[in-house]
């Protein structure tokens, strides 16, 4: 089941609340270092500029100073990520299950009241992993996790086979999915991938064991509904964007204008067909030349 949440110019200019509660959000990154964490990182700081008291509980990065002047505590692991980790054998063991993430867990939410706490999980893949995911659900304390990706149910979290360049259909950690080399990087990569996925699933908890999950769009909860768990609830929210509203471009007036497709994706020929529509008219920028640019 899945339903439409409200979201607003509200969160620009946030009242105070009257009945303040404690908001646990749990998060790879305590920096910005993607549009999830951004996510994630804006939605403490408009809790706590609202009243809540607010801890985040992350894996890696210096929380900027935006997140201190919040009032936000701040616990980090202090770990690499997985892909970053110069030791390979340790960080593919801890990229399945890192047990220093858990346990930081467990100790930030132990004796807190169940009637006033919100636990909010939003990256885990890049450095904390499902043991998060694992000791939040268990602590009994109300949880909602927010799924940026398809990892929660496709191993290699887009459903996409980057080697063929197309969209993938296979049941996730089936016989087929395993045996199909989609993988960016290589097919022992997607093995690993796989092994993480199976352990996400079981002793991770995720995506079957919370009870709420965000998606940004009602064609993600189309897609990650059949991977609820039975008494799961999909809930759309759009992800909070910041931007300012600049007059329309003019191309005939010198304006030029970017198109970008997403990295490493190019279904059905896209990016050719946008080529030969958009490529020869003055003052755009065909698809290649930004991806080029953006290397």
């Amino acid at each position: 089941m899945s339903t439409q949440m409200p979201h607003g110019p509200e969160l620009e200019h946030p009242r105070p609340t009257a009945n303040p509660l404690t908001v646990v959000v749990i998060n790879d990154f305590a920096s910005v270092t993607g549009g999830s964490d951004r996510v994630a990182l804006a939605e403490a700081q408009g809790l706590a500029r609202r009243g809540h008291q607010v801890t985040l509980l992350a894996g890696q990065g210096a929380p900027s100073a935006d997140i201190l002047e919040a009032g936000i505590t701040v616990r980090s692991t202090g770990q690499h990520t997985t892909a970053g980790d110069p030791r390979p054998v340790n960080a593919a063991a801890r990229g399945i299950w890192n047990r220093s993430g858990g346990s930081l867990v467990r100790e930030a939410l132990r004796g807190l009241d169940p009637a006033l706490t919100v636990v909010h999980i939003h990256g885990f893949t890049e450095v904390l992993s499902a043991s998060v995911v694992r000791a939040a659900v268990r602590s009994g304390l109300p949880t909602v996790a927010t799924l940026h990706d398809y990892f929660a149910a496709c191993p290699n979290g887009g459903f996409f086979n980057y080697q063929t360049n197309e969209v993938c259909h296979l049941e996730p950690l089936s016989a087929r999915c395993v045996a199909t080399h989609c993988d960016a990087r290589s097919y022992a990569h997607k093995l690993w991938r796989v092994g993480r996925s199976s352990v996400q699933r079981s002793l991770g908890s995720m995506p079957a064991g919370v009870e709420h999950l965000i998606v940004p769009s009602p064609t993600a909860a189309t897609i990650l509904g059949p991977f609820v768990g039975p008494g799961g609830r999909l809930h759309i929210l759009p992800n909070p964007v910041a931007a300012s509203r600049l007059p329309a471009a003019d191309p005939a007036a010198g304006s030029r204008l970017a198109l970008r497709l997403p990295r490493g994706a190019d279904p059905a020929g896209l990016r050719e067909e946008l080529i030969r529509a958009i490529g020869t008219r003055p003052g755009l920028i065909a698809p290649h030349d930004v991806a080029d640019a953006g290397r």
